[in-house]
């Protein structure tokens, strides 16, 4: 017999934990189980969206650690006297002193 006990000539009947709670605590007990499962829930989507950030966050680090990779090799290459030189030809047009600049015009049609 399942939730009885015999003992002697009377029958005991074993009450289960939560027969035995009264109606207030039982919706005490209901309160504080669905608050607690909302707070997992809660912090489980916070756990993902962080995750989220994170993978985010190391893809703009990869991101920046190219860029700063070309700046460097651009400013190894601005530190060549040869290479500045040539730059400062193409880009601004200089000329050394004593030389002589053609342009070549184009006749519009």
């Amino acid at each position: 017999m399942a939730g009885k006990q015999t003992n002697g000539n009377r029958t005991v009947k074993r009450r289960s934990f939560l027969s035995s709670l009264s109606k207030p605590w039982l919706v005490l007990l209901l309160v504080v189980v669905i608050y607690l499962g909302l707070s997992v829930v809660k912090g489980f989507f916070r756990v993902k969206a962080l995750l989220a950030k994170i993978t985010a966050t190391r893809l703009e680090v990869t991101v920046q650690q190219k860029i700063n990779q070309q700046l460097k090799e651009k400013q190894v290459k601005l530190e060549d006297k040869e290479e500045l030189t040539k730059l400062a030809r193409e880009k601004l047009g200089l000329v050394k002193e004593g030389e002589v600049v053609y342009k070549i015009i184009k006749k519009e049609k």
